[in-house]
């Protein structure tokens, strides 16, 4: 395989594309605790409101006794004339009644602030759209995915005040996951979502039944609309590794690491800069940018990266991997040099670049 070829395929992985992705298909139990379904609204409404107008939309809840019913989207019919403008106030129509539509909200708000707090990443988002597609041609169920994803905030003033949703002002991107699936095992290329300034939500769905129309039974559902979490973590790599976004003169298969580590393997480094046995010899004290307690082993791994060298650093907890990070960081500073750290979740073991 060429290194192009290489490249690509290590950008698919990251792509996760079976149907345990909620990207890929979206359950329909309405009991489940972190989805709000919305009923009876309109997505070109919505869409006006939350993102081209950028206002705030509240919800509304219905009768207890009507909770669970199961032609929920039958009570909303389109307006009459005796209330044409019930699609285009700013409330969103749930199929819960009001004690569980707080509950689930306030679960939902508390665990959206919990996963920026800890990882810097919002993966809540509003669905608008939804594709039914089927695995195959003999099977039965059906699976859903959303079609558009608009990365959402919710709030409230007080804990009397009822919760309100806003566009978080973040892009509006395509379903890279589900775009993904329908190109490698149906042959299908779905319509990439245009910025949102260019964005007709009902524009997107007729393209996109357009293109899946030599499908049978497939289905694009417009209005299908639902408050979820939906984990785009591996998106930015994924578009970190695509050559097209780097510069032609600094083009990402022409770099020596990634060369390194779909071509070439690294070279053999026998002789280390320092041996953790000598290292008072080969390390001056004034010359040891330590901001936190070092042992030896971990010094000598420090010099091996202020040497210009490339490693792994392994090791069971409590066994210094942080410390020796803070230290390696410190001395790139004082050296004068700029620094990348990155982590893939804010629970995991950090990794250097």
């Amino acid at each position: 395989m060429t290194i192009e070829a290489k490249l690509e395929q290590a950008r698919r992985n990251l792509l996760e594309l079976s149907t345990r992705n909620r990207l890929i298909n979206m359950p329909r139990r309405r009991k489940r605790a972190k989805v709000v379904e919305i009923a009876g609204e309109r997505s070109d409404e919505v869409f006006r409101i939350l993102v081209s107008e950028g206002r705030e939309m509240s919800f509304l809840s219905i009768p207890e006794e009507l909770e669970g019913t199961t032609d929920i989207n039958d009570l909303f019919a389109q307006p009459t004339s005796d209330d044409p403008d019930r699609h285009s106030d700013k409330l969103l129509q749930t199929v819960l009644d009001s004690k569980a539509l707080q509950k689930r909200l306030l679960t939902i708000y508390y665990d959206a602030r919990t996963s920026l707090e800890e990882t810097g990443i919002n993966i809540l988002y509003l669905a608008l759209g939804a594709l039914k597609w089927f695995e195959a041609d003999n099977t039965t169920e059906e699976r859903y995915a959303p079609l558009l994803l608009i990365p959402i905030e919710l709030s409230r003033e007080s804990a009397e005040e009822r919760f309100k949703v806003k566009w978080s002002g973040e892009d509006i991107t395509s379903n890279l996951s589900l775009l993904e699936k329908m190109r490698l095992e149906f042959g299908l290329d779905l319509p990439v979502v245009p910025d949102s300034d260019d964005l007709i939500p009902s524009d997107y769905f007729r393209e996109t039944r357009d293109r899946c129309s030599g499908m049978p039974r497939w289905e694009v559902t417009p209005d299908d609309m639902r408050i979820g979490f939906f984990s785009f973590a591996k998106l930015l790599m994924y578009h970190d590794l695509d050559p097209k976004s780097w510069p032609t003169e600094e083009s990402l298969k022409e770099q020596p690491l990634v060369s390194s580590l779909l071509m070439d393997g690294f070279s053999s480094e026998e002789n280390s800069v320092c041996g953790e046995d000598k290292i008072d010899e080969c390390v001056p004290i004034e010359t040891a940018i330590h901001v936190v307690d070092a042992d030896s082993s971990q010094t000598a791994a420090i010099e091996e990266v202020k040497a210009g060298r490339n490693l792994i650093i392994q090791g069971p907890p409590g066994t210094g991997k942080s410390q020796t990070i803070s230290n390696l960081i410190a001395a790139a500073v004082v050296q004068g040099k700029k620094v990348s750290f990155t982590s893939s979740a804010a629970r995991s073991k950090p990794r250097l670049r």
